[in-house]
């Protein structure tokens, strides 16, 4: 818990894999965009072949969002942790996140 080198070890580590998410982010949004300028006068083949780069997409910025929306840039680790752990903690008292509540019969 009081170990220094420890803690900044992870903190190097936080910031990167949130640099490497958000770059996967970035590149996922131009595969996106990309194939929609691609077929931008069909609607219907834009629904049929970018619904697979937009689906990527989707399921990544919610990924992003559950592990870094809300915290700022220069958020500790330890900040993350706690997040996560309150997210866990929520989730187990009311279901996964984005379901219709529990009822307690």
């Amino acid at each position: 818990v009081d170990d220094k080198v420890c803690i900044s070890e992870a903190n190097d580590q936080f910031h990167r894999d949130r640099l490497v998410d958000a770059n996967i982010v970035r590149i996922l949004r131009a595969r996106r965009d990309a194939c929609q300028r691609w077929y931008d006068r069909d609607y219907d083949d834009m629904e049929r072949f970018c619904k697979p780069y937009r689906e990527d997409h989707e399921e990544a910025a919610t990924n992003f969002f559950i592990r870094y929306g809300e915290l700022a840039f220069w958020t500790d680790v330890r900040d993350a942790f706690m997040k996560q752990k309150h997210r866990l903690l929520w989730e187990r008292e009311h279901g996964p996140i984005g379901t219709k509540p529990q009822t307690k019969e």
